[in-house]
């Protein structure tokens, strides 16, 4: 089998996992992440300038790809969600990129959803679970006795756009107003009965560390339980109501391994509350996993299935 990458452009970071498979049959991943924040780099018009294009982006796709060869891989799939998906210039930016990671797949929200759906009930023993994917830009949504995929506009990038004045810090009044938002989302898009799941699996990348970073480091020890997969909801209430309308340089201790993620952690929260006691759940599953994770795996070992979905599939020299 041959080693494989996934390059993933969101609106929050760029990400790339890659698969190496041993001479004992065993294979390892590597995931890399940069925050590119792509959705606060785009204009009043939302096109990605082209100095910034050429100049920054460019250069950290290359390095991308660097280490995609560094882990000696022959394929590459890339795909976009949310921010290309809105983006105005989006033909231009996949052209010039194609050359290096070829085609850009560019992905609907509830192609994206389901594809992590997928992996997940392949994990887990629970079967009446719903997911929930918290990108920059969207927030899929998707569990079994709806049968269904739904994708709302309501990322943590899109809801900052929307209601918060200041990048330091959220205001509650400007809180409030998301709470509102996502909760009208979901009554919107949602038309399934809401009860009957007993777990909420809370995504993507980085969910499983950050959320068990964030409760070592909270002031209530209700919270402090040592590592784990599994979280009462409460846990999320009581780190919510730590962390709202902190200036968030303040919460760098929280997730001192990258904490540019803590200017969205007030908003990923407020969905994971909102949703879970809409329906009813009173435990949270955040994982490592990711839409990307789920490529990368049928990428490494049903490519075929892929093809059939529509996306291509780059040769990396």
């Amino acid at each position: 089998m041959e080693n494989v990458a996934v390059l993933d452009f969101g609106s929050a970071r760029m990400k790339m996992r890659a698969m190496e498979h041993k001479e004992n049959g065993e294979t390892e991943s590597f995931f890399y992440s940069d925050e590119t924040h792509l959705a606060t780099n785009v204009d009043e018009n939302n096109t990605l300038p082209l100095d910034y294009f050429h100049n920054v982006f460019m250069e950290k796709v290359k390095h991308f790809i660097g280490l995609a060869k560094k882990h000696n891989c022959k394929k590459m799939l890339s795909i976009g969600t949310h921010i290309f998906r809105e983006l105005k210039n989006a033909d231009y930016v996949t052209k010039e990129l194609e050359p290096y990671i070829g085609k850009i797949n560019i992905i609907s929200g509830e192609t994206e959803g389901a594809i992590f759906y997928d992996l997940m009930k392949s994990k887990l023993d629970t079967p009446n679970f719903l997911l929930i994917d918290v990108g920059g830009g969207s927030v899929q949504m998707i569990g079994e006795k709806g049968d269904a995929c739904y994708s709302t506009p309501t990322g943590t990038f899109s809801l900052e756009k929307l209601y918060q004045k200041s990048k330091e810090k959220a205001e509650q009044s400007e809180l409030s107003n998301m709470e509102s938002h996502v909760s009208e989302a979901i009554d919107k898009v949602w038309k399934y009965e809401k009860n009957g799941y007993s777990l909420l699996v809370l995504g993507s990348s980085h969910m499983e560390s950050l959320m068990n970073s964030m409760a070592d480091f909270a002031k209530s020890e209700k919270v402090k339980k040592g590592y784990r997969k599994e979280f009462e909801l409460t846990d999320f209430e009581e780190i919510y109501d730590e962390i709202k309308c902190q200036p968030y340089k303040s919460l760098a201790g929280y997730y001192p391994a990258n904490p540019v993620m803590l200017g969205g952690v007030d908003k990923t929260l407020i969905h994971t509350i909102t949703t879970a006691k809409k329906f009813n759940i009173s435990k949270v599953l955040p994982t490592n996993e990711s839409t990307s994770s789920a490529l990368l795996e049928l990428l490494a070992k049903k490519p075929e299935a892929l093809v059939e979905k529509g996306l291509e599939i780059f040769e990396l020299n």
